[in-house]
């Protein structure tokens, strides 16, 4: 496996050359750009890639922030160029057509995919005008048993205006897209943790429509949070430090939501994600730096889960992690690669919400907030 990575800022072009007369097999290869402002809205540096390689998959999504091996930037286009030694790449991709038609999406590009010797499959999708965890169950049961996905929705920082995905050299909102890798010679970990701790008793979601919450228990959803935390929560900002945690069966916490705003007048909470009615739940919280930790066993859970060496990996965190971070943000990104090791290319993006396989689970993937999720890829 070879992988390239360069950076595009706007006003002074390339951070390095592309090599002369590089070579990357269309069948083995793709492009990975992420950027976000003046600097992913200029078509000069998409003109410069599709010139460059013409017939390489090109793909990519505006982002709420950069990573690119150590560092987390901001207002340029980080870009990484993957070739594989023997695994084929397809990629493919579909309107979401609004957010009730995000399940058909997914089950289309699971099922557009579908091949002998899938190995796994990487997604992006706008972050706006999709309903993520209908998404990625409409995936996850498309695809074959043992095939995961990872990767996250389009962010566009605090405007949350427009998000758009990179096909080709044209920026297009409204979509999703998928990358199939195929070959029985790669090997892929994933992780994902949060770093958030349960607090109060498991409740079941009484009360809800859409993405908004309204009771718990029979009892009203922000009553119940300033009574643990106060009226704090009435803080947008303050508000994403008291996540809700998605139980499974048994009651453990299988995902996050992350809580986006308190609606006070109407006496209920905005979610990131719809949680249906009966989903049972737990309030979450934490500090720097257990969220810091959670990073950092993300990537660990990554390297277990791949048994071997990665040669790349992929992260893919939260916007609202950022936001609670505040300047200690970077050392997220320092987590992740340390754990990873020195010698590991690392590239991903801030998004508005991950998509990641859990522990255990067969095929697919979940949809979290909140989180960071790491995928780490190697070859026999």
């Amino acid at each position: 496996m070879r992988v390239t990575q360069n950076l595009w800022m706007s006003g002074q072009g390339w951070r390095d050359r592309w090599e002369d007369g590089a070579e990357l097999p269309p069948e083995r290869s793709f492009i990975l750009a992420v950027g976000d402002g003046e600097a992913w809205e200029n078509r000069a540096w998409r003109e410069e890639l599709r010139g460059l390689f013409p017939e390489v998959s090109l793909v990519g999504c505006s982002a709420a922030g950069e990573i690119e091996g150590e560092d987390l930037r901001e207002g340029v286009v980080a870009v990484t160029a993957v070739s594989f030694d023997a695994t084929t790449v397809r990629a493919i991709s579909t309107p979401l057509e609004a957010l009730e038609g995000s399940f058909r999406a997914g089950h289309f590009l699971g099922r557009a995919l579908e091949a002998p010797h899938l190995r796994h499959v990487l997604v992006l999708t706008d972050g706006i005008t999709v309903q993520g965890a209908d998404f990625a169950q409409g995936l996850s049961e498309a695809l074959p048993e043992g095939v995961r996905a990872s990767g996250g929705m389009a962010g566009d920082g605090a405007r949350s205006q427009c998000t758009t995905l990179l096909e080709g050299d044209v920026l297009a909102p409204g979509r999703a897209l998928a990358l199939g890798f195929y070959g029985p010679s790669l090997g892929v970990g994933c992780g994902v943790f949060g770093g958030w701790s349960p607090f109060g008793p498991p409740r079941t979601i009484s009360r809800s429509q859409g993405a908004f919450l309204a009771e718990l228990d029979g009892r009203n959803a922000l009553d119940l949070l300033r009574q643990y935390v106060g009226d704090e929560v009435l803080d947008d900002e303050r508000l994403m430090s008291f996540p809700l945690g998605v139980c499974d069966d048994q009651g453990k916490v299988v995902a996050v939501r992350a809580l986006f705003r308190a609606d006070p007048h109407g006496r209920r909470v905005v979610t990131v994600g719809e949680i249906p009615e009966g989903t049972r739940v737990r309030f979450l919280r934490g500090s720097a730096e257990s969220v810091l930790d959670g990073a950092r066993e993300a990537a660990r859970a990554s390297l277990e889960s791949l048994g071997r060496a990665p040669e790349w990996a992929l992260a893919v965190g939260c916007y609202g992690r950022k936001c609670f971070l505040g300047p200690r943000a970077e050392e997220e990104i320092l987590e992740v690669a340390g754990a990873l090791g020195g010698s590991v290319p690392l590239a991903g993006f801030l998004s508005y919400g991950e998509l990641a396989p859990v522990s255990g689970m067969g095929r697919g993937c979940l949809f979290h907030n909140e989180t960071m999720t790491v995928t780490a890829f190697a070859e026999d």
